[in-house]
């Protein structure tokens, strides 16, 4: 599943800088978005791949409860993973 996630992120960051910054690629900057791309997109593939047994582990606690608001609780802690992708994205293209 690592592989996957791997793979899957070298594909957006690839085709979300040919399709935003071709001109770049060319170039010194080219070089530069090949070089960045290795820790960032290990990185997110750490961060889905714990976020996907994390998901696992939240969906699992929830069909055992038996409360309503337990089992939305548990259910809106997913969000919040969302949440934090978002962020990782943004942080990302600001560093």
């Amino acid at each position: 599943m690592f592989t996957f996630f791997v793979v899957l992120n070298l594909a957006c960051t690839w085709a979300g800088l040919f399709t935003t910054f071709p001109e770049y690629l060319h170039d010194a900057q080219g070089r530069h978005y090949f070089l960045i791309q290795f820790p960032v997109d290990l990185l997110g593939a750490v961060f889905d791949s714990l976020s996907f047994f994390i998901t696992i582990a939240i969906v699992r606690r929830a069909l055992v409860t038996h409360a309503g608001w337990t089992y939305v609780s548990h259910l809106s802690l997913d969000g919040v993973i969302a949440i934090l992708a978002t962020f990782w994205v943004l942080f990302v293209f600001v560093v």
